[in-house]
Protein backbone atom coordinates (compact mmCIF):
# COMPACT_ATOMS: atom_id res chain seq x y z
CA UNK A 1 0.00 0.00 0.00
CA UNK A 2 2.86 2.66 0.88
CA UNK A 3 4.18 2.20 -2.96
CA UNK A 4 0.87 3.27 -3.91
CA UNK A 5 0.90 6.13 -2.19
CA UNK A 6 4.23 7.50 -3.03
CA UNK A 7 4.02 8.33 -6.47
CA UNK A 8 0.83 10.97 -5.39
CA UNK A 9 2.99 12.19 -2.39
CA UNK A 10 5.58 12.30 -4.95
CA UNK A 11 3.62 14.63 -7.15
CA UNK A 12 2.24 16.65 -4.67
CA UNK A 13 5.93 17.82 -3.34
CA UNK A 14 6.65 18.31 -7.28
CA UNK A 15 3.61 20.81 -7.66
CA UNK A 16 4.34 22.33 -4.86
CA UNK A 17 8.36 23.13 -5.40
CA UNK A 18 7.31 24.24 -9.14
CA UNK A 19 4.33 26.08 -8.73
CA UNK A 20 5.76 29.02 -8.35
CA UNK A 21 7.29 29.41 -11.68
CA UNK A 22 4.52 27.66 -13.69
CA UNK A 23 3.17 31.01 -14.94
CA UNK A 24 6.56 31.72 -16.77
CA UNK A 25 6.85 28.55 -18.27
CA UNK A 26 3.45 28.62 -19.52
CA UNK A 27 4.25 30.11 -22.61
CA UNK A 28 6.47 27.87 -23.91
CA UNK A 29 3.96 25.01 -23.41
CA UNK A 30 1.62 26.90 -25.29
CA UNK A 31 4.07 27.19 -28.16
CA UNK A 32 4.78 23.52 -28.25
CA UNK A 33 1.25 22.77 -28.27
CA UNK A 34 0.54 20.25 -31.25
CA UNK A 35 4.05 20.24 -32.37
CA UNK A 36 6.51 17.29 -32.73
CA UNK A 37 10.29 17.51 -31.35
CA UNK A 38 12.22 15.76 -34.02
CA UNK A 39 16.19 15.55 -35.67
CA UNK A 40 15.40 15.92 -39.29
CA UNK A 41 17.67 13.94 -41.36
CA UNK A 42 20.43 16.34 -42.04
CA UNK A 43 20.63 16.64 -38.13
CA UNK A 44 18.83 19.80 -37.46
CA UNK A 45 16.57 19.80 -34.22
CA UNK A 46 13.60 21.19 -34.73
CA UNK A 47 10.02 21.63 -33.55
CA UNK A 48 7.46 20.96 -36.61
CA UNK A 49 3.45 20.78 -36.84
CA UNK A 50 1.99 18.22 -35.61
CA UNK A 51 0.96 16.58 -38.82
CA UNK A 52 4.62 16.46 -40.57
CA UNK A 53 5.22 13.31 -42.01
CA UNK A 54 8.38 11.45 -42.88
CA UNK A 55 9.76 12.86 -46.49
CA UNK A 56 8.51 16.02 -45.60
CA UNK A 57 10.75 19.26 -46.97
CA UNK A 58 11.98 22.01 -45.20
CA UNK A 59 12.29 25.55 -46.86
CA UNK A 60 13.63 28.70 -46.40
CA UNK A 61 11.52 31.06 -48.83
CA UNK A 62 12.49 33.97 -50.21
CA UNK A 63 11.82 36.97 -47.96
CA UNK A 64 10.81 34.69 -44.98
CA UNK A 65 12.21 34.32 -42.30
CA UNK A 66 10.76 30.93 -40.58
CA UNK A 67 11.32 27.71 -41.99
CA UNK A 68 8.49 25.96 -43.80
CA UNK A 69 7.50 22.34 -44.01
CA UNK A 70 6.14 21.45 -47.10
CA UNK A 71 4.92 18.24 -49.24
CA UNK A 72 5.27 16.66 -52.17
CA UNK A 73 2.01 15.48 -53.31
CA UNK A 74 0.92 13.86 -56.56
CA UNK A 75 1.85 15.67 -59.99
CA UNK A 76 4.91 17.33 -57.79
CA UNK A 77 2.64 19.13 -56.70
CA UNK A 78 3.85 21.11 -53.18
CA UNK A 79 1.27 21.76 -50.16
CA UNK A 80 2.08 23.61 -47.41
CA UNK A 81 2.43 21.76 -43.56
CA UNK A 82 2.70 24.26 -41.29
CA UNK A 83 5.79 26.91 -40.58
CA UNK A 84 8.88 25.27 -37.97
CA UNK A 85 11.23 26.46 -35.38
CA UNK A 86 14.31 24.78 -36.52
CA UNK A 87 17.68 25.18 -33.84
CA UNK A 88 20.03 26.78 -35.62
CA UNK A 89 18.29 28.11 -38.53
CA UNK A 90 16.12 30.64 -37.72
CA UNK A 91 15.86 34.06 -39.30
CA UNK A 92 17.23 33.14 -42.47
CA UNK A 93 20.16 32.63 -41.03
CA UNK A 94 21.55 30.25 -43.61
CA UNK A 95 19.84 30.93 -46.85
CA UNK A 96 21.75 30.09 -49.68
CA UNK A 97 20.31 32.45 -52.70
CA UNK A 98 22.43 30.17 -55.15
CA UNK A 99 20.39 27.22 -54.13
CA UNK A 100 16.78 29.37 -54.65
CA UNK A 101 14.01 27.84 -57.15
CA UNK A 102 10.71 28.52 -57.81
CA UNK A 103 7.98 25.99 -56.04
CA UNK A 104 4.08 26.23 -57.48
CA UNK A 105 1.65 25.38 -54.03
CA UNK A 106 -1.74 24.21 -54.75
Amino acid sequence: MGQQKFPWIGKAVYMQATWGTYRDFWPFMTASQHRLLRRLKSGWLGMLPGDARIGDAVILARGGWVPSIVREEEEKRKVFVGEAYIHGIMDGGIRDKNKCKEIEFH
